[in-house]
């Protein structure tokens, strides 16, 4: 009984692995099928801006919000801000 068992295991691997082996076949094959449609947007972001020179106050705007807050908690290397030890002195 272990024998047959065994001999049963065995056509198990090797169905299991012809199995897999077509599905990956099929899948590099279908890899290589030509597209039928490809859809191209006809509008993007850019599109719904006005204009570049209307944008550009609030970009400028935005960034030194954006830097000022990480630039106040440097640490340069010593994990106390601004490198300072005792907080008295940022206070």
């Amino acid at each position: 009984s272990t024998l047959s068992s065994t001999k049963n295991y065995s056509i198990s691997i090797k169905m299991f692995r012809s199995l897999f082996t077509l599905f990956a076949l099929l899948a590099s094959a279908s890899a290589f099928a030509p597209v039928a449609f490809v859809p191209v947007a006809k509008q993007t972001a850019l599109s719904a801006m006005p204009s570049l020179k209307q944008a550009l106050p609030a970009v400028a705007a935005a960034v030194p919000a954006t830097f000022l807050p990480s630039m106040a908690m440097a640490t340069e290397g010593t994990n106390e801000w601004l490198g300072v030890d005792d907080l008295r002195l940022l206070a």
